[in-house]
């Protein structure tokens, strides 16, 4: 898994280099969205000079939605670097302009790594309401009604209020609309995240069984992927 990300951002940094693509504006914009987002599992600071050479294409081409979505993903970035007081300034103005412009999915993401980062700091229930607020917008995207990262964001937060049951049950919606697309990595991190609340509810038998079951839904991806 260290290797994938690596042979992506050499894939990407050769596709940048491509003269069609330094020509082109808006191929170039697409390959730096994706680069970002791979970067970001990787190098916050690296992913920031993506964003940022995105941002001002997005803006010289008169996209407004995308260097909007660039400003936001740069202030998330400065918040992984420790650069509190600024990325909660652009990530707010981010969200702002996300709400005026009806950048709905754009807006679903970063209420979900706001309450994502509640969580990390031990303030489940503000987490909730995040995750609340971004799955009611989700509700009224067509291609986006189950934000599998959402449910999974959430699950994380009613765990850690011990809300086992409610967490349980939304994680039973996530699978059947991760089975419902045929996306077996999100399936395998669903499964894994209910082996974990059967783990903590002293249900041993139960979070092996689960364990087993993630596990063979990796393999089977990884094998059908060769």
């Amino acid at each position: 898994s260290l290797l994938a990300p690596s042979i992506d951002m050499d894939r990407l940094a050769a596709y940048l280099d491509d003269p069609i693509v330094q020509s082109d504006d808006r191929l170039r914009l697409r390959c730096l969205v994706i680069k970002g987002e791979t970067d970001e599992d990787v190098d916050p600071m690296l992913a920031q000079e993506s964003w940022r050479e995105a941002e001002a294409i997005a803006e010289r081409i008169d996209e407004p939605r995308w260097a909007n979505r660039a400003r936001g993903e740069i202030g998330f970035m400065s918040l992984l670097i420790g650069d509190l007081s600024s990325g909660v300034i652009q990530v707010t103005q981010a969200l702002t302009e996300a709400r005026q412009n009806g950048d709905d999915p754009s807006l679903v993401r970063w209420l979900t790594l706001f309450g994502a980062s509640f969580t990390e700091i031990g303030r489940p229930q503000q987490a909730v309401d995040y995750f609340d607020q971004a799955l009611k917008v989700a509700a009224g995207i067509p291609d986006l009604q189950f934000p599998v990262m959402t449910y999974l964001a959430k699950a994380d937060a009613l765990i850690q209020l011990q809300q086992y049951l409610q967490a349980d049950a939304l994680l039973n919606e996530a699978l059947t609309a991760a089975q419902r697309v045929g996306s077996l990595g999100y399936e395998a991190e669903v499964t894994l995240k209910r082996a974990d609340i059967a783990s903590q509810r002293g249900q041993t038998e139960q979070a092996i069984q689960l364990l087993g079951a993630a596990a063979s839904l990796v393999c089977y991806g990884f094998v059908g992927s060769v």
